[in-house]
């Protein structure tokens, strides 16, 4: 929350690998992006604050952090739905939600204090006239210390995490782009309809360590997961 409301999405784009939102609350625009880092079970938040004020003014921010933690060794056509509650700890200004030996880990840029108890994270970010500010929120999830690890390099350089995330998307897109057919039509609408179709190749891709082709997992009618 920011001047303690929660600030509603006025519109969004979803992205194959990253969310763009925007709303507004008190002459403040409010712009972000959640955004997932290749390679890695684990995310990175950046917020975004434009003032439209001529005033300087400090805005106060909560952030409220809850979940639940399971491992699960299957993967079957019905989604896998997580159950069991987590137990907060803090450490070296590292918040972790901790079931067993698995966690989750947040971090948060810009003097944000994490609170054990309520996994509320309190600050405020100075905003001058007409002028705009970042802030951070790094997550990651997995077992403990490979968790806080992947948390800690994300957090160490946020504005690096997001570059190196686009170009790795980019990248994978330039890759199929030059594998797969290209279809060019008298329509341009079927011409970008194909285009789309390129997304599931990005969303469903499996990358796993020690094999030779990375497959992709789709849905097929109602027989259940496939690979292709």
């Amino acid at each position: 929350t920011l001047l303690d409301q929660p600030v509603a999405t006025e519109r969004y784009t979803w992205h194959p690998f990253h969310v763009e939102r925007f709303g507004s609350i008190d002459d403040i625009d409010v712009e972000t992006v959640t955004m997932l880092v290749p390679s890695r079970r684990a995310g990175l938040i950046e917020v975004t604050l434009k003032s439209k004020s001529k005033k300087a003014r400090t805005v106060p921010r909560d952030i409220a952090i809850s979940g639940t933690l399971d491992r699960s060794d299957w993967w079957e056509f019905g989604v896998n739905k997580s159950k069991t509650p987590t137990t907060s700890a803090i450490a070296d200004g590292c918040l972790k939600l901790q079931q067993g030996d698995l966690a989750i880990a947040l971090r948060a840029s810009g003097g944000v204090k994490w609170e054990s108890t309520t996994s509320l994270g309190k600050g405020s970010i100075s905003l001058p006239p007409f002028a705009h500010a970042k802030f951070h929120v790094a997550f990651a999830i997995g077992p403990a210390t490979e968790a806080q690890s992947a948390c800690d390099a994300i957090a160490a350089d946020p504005e690096r995490t997001i570059v190196d995330s686009r170009m790795a998307y980019n990248d994978r897109v330039k890759k199929l782009y030059d594998t797969l057919p290209r279809l060019e039509a008298s329509d341009p609408a079927r011409t970008r309809f194909y285009e789309r179709s390129v997304a599931p190749f990005i969303t469903t891709r499996w990358s796993i360590t020690g094999f030779r082709l990375q497959p992709n997992s789709t849905t097929a009618s109602d027989t259940g997961e496939c690979i292709w």
